[in-house]
């Protein structure tokens, strides 16, 4: 009897910040613990490869030239840029010979995967789905410019072009939504494609519904080192050891915990997020749909400061029609940083306020009832969901 080969799944994070890692290493982890190869390409960035080790991935890092730009979206305007990521995608396939591909919107990858006839996803929240516009805001640059640049490129390939919208590019392939569609509804021509894979938090159930709420708060990406900081410390200075933060960075880790380190708080780039949940019964974080969605998975419910970002908005204020928590946003603008969140850009609401919704969401029955039942949701969805959309790719090329 034959056995058959280990299948090898190569998995791309394109953006810059900690949740397109996340995700791929998530699925990766899903992926190694069901037989699979799994290798996660990544910047070089100490936490993104925490992540990935942990995952028990292999880990790949980009091309420098490919990375120096703080700018992850606007490069793809540049046709030059564009030819030389293709090129680097190719040597990086002929390299590890994946059986298939999934990448966390980086547009170059899809037209080395036609070139090689490798079957590709891309994992996708509805934001990064092409027609894809905010309400009173419409769409960013972002997606609409650069496109004969880019066409050039897929023209020298032999590849069909994009239309109007650079995310076409994300639906070449089929989709993996990380999420659930009341966060992130698919427009209906794409639904034949799309596979909804939960969050990618891969948190398991560990406590029954209705079990004691944990008493501390876990900050995410929303303290930074500037002038609002004496205030957050007087606003839950009682909280001591209870306050758990996680700054995303190392760098930002150092710097805080030199000035609160008369405070009792925990502080950490990243946090292991099942060992947060024993401890915290409310989150305070950038409204981001990864950790959004992370923390519900987790049955906490979330005060979201979104700043002036409008697809942080978009989810906090998602989470807040569910009853699952309050956002609290600036002004949103298709002109705000892609990557910056309000710890960097202080964009913040008064910290007092803050805890004052903290302690409500953390009294509210009502509310902890609704968390725990999509907690129930989210965690029975994963890993069954991500496995078979996984095979789903690999059967869409045919097996071997």
């Amino acid at each position: 009897m034959s056995m058959e080969r280990t299948r090898t799944i190569l998995l791309a994070a394109w953006g810059g910040n900690n949740g397109h890692v996340v995700h791929c290493a998530r699925l990766g982890r899903t992926a190694v613990d069901h037989g699979w190869r799994a290798v996660v390409v990544h910047e070089r960035n100490d936490v993104h490869a925490d992540l990935v080790r942990e995952a028990g991935c292999e880990s790949l890092t980009y091309r420098r030239d490919l990375t120096t730009d703080n700018d992850r979206w606007h490069c793809w305007h540049s046709e030059q840029y564009v030819k030389r990521s293709v090129e680097s995608d190719l040597l990086m396939l002929e390299d590890i010979r994946p059986d298939v591909i999934v990448h966390d919107v980086r547009p170059s990858l899809p037209v080395a995967a036609e070139i090689m006839q490798i079957p590709h996803a891309a994992i996708c929240h509805c934001t990064y789905l092409p027609g894809f516009s905010f309400a009173g805001l419409g769409t960013s640059e972002l997606w609409l410019g650069g496109l004969n640049e880019f066409n050039r490129v897929l023209d020298a390939w032999g590849q069909p072009p994009i239309s109007r919208d650079l995310r076409e590019m994300f639906v070449r392939g089929l989709i993996f939504v990380p999420s659930m569609p009341e966060f992130d509804p698919v427009p209906a021509a794409l639904e034949g494609r799309t596979h909804f894979i939960g969050p990618l938090s891969g948190l398991r159930r560990r406590q029954p519904s209705g079990a004691r709420r944990g008493e501390g708060v876990f900050l995410y990406r929303t303290v930074g080192d500037n002038e609002a900081l004496e205030e957050f410390c007087g606003a839950f200075a009682d909280l001591d050891r209870q306050v758990l933060i996680a700054t995303g960075s190392e760098e930002l880790r150092r710097k805080l915990a030199a000035r609160v380190g008369h405070t009792g708080f925990d502080v950490r780039s990243m946090w292991n997020m099942s060992a947060v949940l024993d401890r915290v019964g409310v989150a305070v974080h950038h409204g981001g749909p990864g950790v959004t969605l992370g923390c519900l998975a987790g049955g906490v419910p979330a005060v979201a400061l979104p700043g002036d970002s409008p697809e942080r908005q978009l989810y906090g204020t998602t989470l807040e029609s569910l009853g699952l928590g309050a956002s609290l946003s600036a002004e949103p603008s298709l002109d705000t940083s892609w990557h910056a969140a309000v710890d960097t850009t202080q964009r913040m609401p008064s910290w007092y306020e803050v805890r004052r919704l903290v302690d409500s969401l953390g009294k509210s029955d009502e509310v902890w009832t609704r968390c725990r039942s999509w907690s129930e949701r989210l965690v029975d969805m994963e890993p069954h969901a991500s496995i078979a959309a996984m095979d789903a790719l690999y059967r869409s090329g045919g097996s071997t």
